[in-house]
This record gives C-alpha cells, sequence and structure tokens, in this order.
C-alpha cells in the first residue's frame, strides 16, 4: 500500500487503523528499521 500509493502517510495510517501517524510510524517501524517515508522512498 505504501509504495503504489498516493494517499499520505497519515491517510494510510488510517486506512489500516491507526488513530494518529505517530502510532502507525512506531508499529511500522520496529520490524523493519525504516520509518514508513524511508520505505516508500526507497521503492
Amino acid at each position: 500500500m505504501l509504495k503504489p500509493s498516493r494517499l499520505s502517510l497519515s491517510e494510510i495510517g488510517q486506512v489500516v487503523g491507526f488513530c494518529d501517524q505517530s502510532h502507525f510510524t512506531n508499529a511500522f517501524q520496529r520490524p523493519i528499521k525504516l520509518t514508513p517515508r524511508q520505505y516508500r522512498n526507497q521503492q
């Protein structure tokens, strides 16, 4: 969802069930050691 999407990271976080972007970023970053923005920019 991060790679092909034109949605903002905040919007993606809400779509997948997080109440705010910081919670989404923390949960995403734990297992892969990249923020959602870093992951998106790598692709």
